[in-house]
């Protein structure tokens, strides 16, 4: 049985780590997108102000 529960908890920390890397992925992800806004605003500026 203590094996088996040392399995769970295996299983347990592993789905933690892939949840970690899955919102830290998330987070690149939505701050390439913020950044690609703010370049695309500064692009109509300057064509605005063109």
């Amino acid at each position: 049985t203590f094996l088996f529960y040392q399995w769970l908890n295996d299983k347990a920390n592993l789905q933690k780590q892939e949840q970690n890397i899955i919102s830290g992925y998330l987070n690149i992800l939505s701050r390439l997108v913020m950044m690609a806004k703010i370049v695309y605003g500064f692009c109509q500026v300057e064509r605005w102000v063109m």
